[in-house]
């Protein structure tokens, strides 16, 4: 069962998506700027994706930490899988 911080955390996940579509477009255009003369700058939007990608290994790291079984929970699974091979 997922908790109140895990709630909150999705909770926060959603408002961002928002603001990090309207940064996207921004982005976008600043690339794109004097493209048709060969000399636009694609870092911007590199650093951007980059950017995403960081924010979706953080919000996954996150998620994993969530799931991770109390100490000795496993422990108890293999004594039950023993006890009902025997």
């Amino acid at each position: 069962m997922r908790d109140a911080s895990a709630n909150a955390g999705s909770r926060r996940a959603r408002r961002a998506r928002p603001a990090i579509e309207t940064g996207c477009y921004e982005i976008l255009e600043q690339s794109s700027q004097r493209w048709h003369e060969g000399k636009h700058d694609p870092w911007p939007t590199m650093n951007f994706r980059l950017f995403i990608l960081t924010q979706a290994c953080r919000e996954c790291e996150e998620r994993v930490e969530e799931l991770k079984a109390p100490r000795g929970e496993q422990t108890a699974l293999i004594e039950a899988a023993i006890a009902r091979a025997t």
